[in-house]
């Protein structure tokens, strides 16, 4: 026979259990939310794209109105109706509008710089370079950090892989006021200083996925 304390010992444990249970499952939906803060999903489509640009230092008038950086985030809608991402290539000399400029050294590499670094006397857009390891095809997601941003500028033989992460006025600084992008070289033609590549964007705002012709989930 248990005594009366006894009793009341247990029925005082027994009654904190539905308590307990409650608060770890408030513990849970809260951690749930701290992972998900906006619950917002991508709209747009990655896309990929082969494009030229020539040489920044180029001295040849003949092609000082050609491209020679690219805007990373642009968007376009394709034959489908679907919005994808569209980097389009544009001349430094007319715009300040572009994310990364090309040129080609003394020794034939490419050399990649930020907006900032290019055009003084404006406020710019910050944008962030940094060497992936790998293969072009093999990086299929952006990291978050590790970008070397607006004065630092990237030296690169074809196949090397550089990563992007540029702010946009199409995002808001609530969100996330980047787009993310993955460029490599793949040849050059030093004698008209062109410059040929490849480059996957991710035209939603914060999300990182260079899987190619798809929303992404993350």
């Amino acid at each position: 026979m248990t005594s009366p304390q006894h009793d009341r010992r247990t029925a005082r444990r027994r009654s904190l259990v539905p308590a307990c249970s409650a608060l770890a499952l408030l513990a849970t939906t809260l951690l749930g939310a701290c992972k998900d803060t906006t619950g917002l999903k991508a709209q747009f489509r990655t896309g990929l794209d082969t494009l030229t640009v020539y040489a920044l230092s180029d001295t040849v008038t003949a092609r000082r109105d050609y491209p020679t950086a690219v805007i990373t985030g642009s968007r376009s809608t394709n034959a489908d109706g679907n919005v994808v991402a569209k980097p389009i290539v544009v001349p430094v000399a007319s715009s300040a509008e572009f994310d990364v400029a090309f040129d080609l050294d003394a020794t034939g590499k490419v050399v990649l710089y930020p907006q900032r670094r290019v055009v003084s006397g404006v406020g710019g857009r910050r944008v962030g370079l940094q060497l992936a390891s790998g293969t072009f095809e093999s990086v299929t997601l952006a990291p978050t950090g590790g970008y070397q941003y607006d004065s630092v500028a990237v030296t690169v033989e074809p196949g090397q892989v550089v990563l992007v992460q540029a702010q946009t006025t199409q995002c808001s600084i609530e969100l996330s006021p980047y787009n993310y992008s993955k460029i490599v070289v793949d040849s050059t033609a030093p004698a008209i200083k062109a410059i040929y590549f490849r480059i996957a964007s991710d035209p939603n705002c914060g999300f990182r996925s260079f899987v190619p012709g798809v929303v992404p989930s993350k």
